[in-house]
């Protein structure tokens, strides 16, 4: 794992806070691995849950349904800054993740 990783024991507990709806995702997976994820409830103690049965150092998916995501995925980095930027001019700034160079993803 490298610095800077958002595993679920640290970051689950901010998320619900702020209206998102962690998931557990197992290193080097995309999707969890919970039965009953798509409708389950969410909230602090259900990720306290995680992290102490160990699922902690899942990292963190995110629940869509309520959260809407703007995908970019352009083979040029600067065409992707600017969509970027000019999402951030017409809707706000907003928590992203970013993987290889031209790939993002903005969630609002």
């Amino acid at each position: 794992m490298r610095d800077g990783d958002f595993f679920i024991k640290d970051k689950g507990a901010v998320m619900v806070a702020h209206g998102y709806e962690p998931l557990p995702i197992k290193p080097g997976h995309k999707v969890p691995f919970l039965p009953g994820w798509s409708d389950m409830p969410i909230d602090a103690d259900t990720v306290q849950e995680w992290a102490a049965n160990g699922k902690g150092r899942h990292y963190v998916g995110v629940r869509t349904g309520r959260v809407v995501g703007l995908d970019i995925d352009i083979d040029d980095a600067a065409v992707t800054d600017f969509v970027r930027d000019d999402a951030e001019l017409m809707l706000g700034y907003e928590p992203a993740r970013y993987g290889k160079p031209g790939r993002g993803l903005l969630m609002y």
